[in-house]
This record gives C-alpha cells, structure tokens and sequence, in this order.
C-alpha cells in the first residue's frame, strides 16, 4: 500500500483564529472554496501578434468555508483579521504524509449565509478576504506534509 496518494478527500483540523484571540475549531466542515485569482497587464505593441509582456497587475486571496456547524460560522468575528488552518486529507494516509495544509493569514469576514429547511440537514457558509500585510507577502499558502 503506498503511503500518500496525492489524492484528497476530506477537510480536517479547519481552525479560525482571531487576532489576539483563541482559535475557533470548525466541525462539519463540507467545503472549502480557495480564491486564488491574478488579474494579468499583457504588453503588445510594435504590430506583433501575441503579447510580449505579462504582468499580475493585481491578486485577491480568499476562502469560503461551507459546512453544518452553522452557529460557528456565522458566529466568527466580524472586523477582525483572522489566521485560518485547513487540512485536506491524503485518501491514503489521510492527516498524515501527502495531505495538504491551507493557510490564510489576514483574512477578514466578507460574507455569511445559512438556510435551513424542513426536514433537511441546515448548512451554512462563511467567505473571508485576505490582505497583504506590506502588499508584496502573499496572505495564502499552501503546503503538502
């Protein structure tokens, strides 16, 4: 049996921690949306065809978190940056070697949601959006164990 797969199933280990305060441990966790965009500058000129300069003139970092624990999601706090840990697991050797560890840092509340239906299991989601702290550090990163 190999030992990692580099195949992922599950969040696990999801944690908010507020600046200055004490991390927040997410349960239910059934999605985790990554936001990870570039807006590009491409240069042409002089009658070529293709561009011959391209530039990230502008990145946004963020995260959604979708899950069950409704209450904590839409308890998180507002105003505050936030450091948020997320693991996704190895389909092997799950937490272990092979999973994936996602870190935001800066990342404030943008928006929450929950709805809840008769009958069915009520669900809810938070979206964070991350900021640079000197404007060249990227707030996310992410790493394989």
């Amino acid at each position: 049996m190999p030992t990692k797969s580099n195949v992922f199933m599950n969040w696990t280990g999801v944690t908010v921690t507020p600046s200055g305060g004490s991390a927040i441990t997410l349960t239910e966790v059934t999605d985790i949306d990554l936001i990870d965009s570039d807006t590009l500058e491409m240069w042409q000129a002089d009658g070529h065809k293709f561009p011959t300069l391209c530039i990230a003139a502008d990145a946004k970092r963020g995260m959604t978190i979708h899950g069950g624990d409704v209450y904590k999601l839409a308890a998180l706090p507002k105003n505050t940056p936030c450091t948020i840990v997320a693991v996704l697991n190895d389909a092997v050797n799950k937490a272990g070697v092979g999973s994936m560890t996602v870190t935001l840092s800066n990342a404030v509340v943008a928006d929450t949601s929950a709805k809840g239906q008769t009958n069915k299991f009520a669900g809810g989601q938070v979206s964070f959006a991350a900021f640079s702290p000197d404007g060249t550090t990227d707030p996310l990163a992410i790493a394989q164990a």
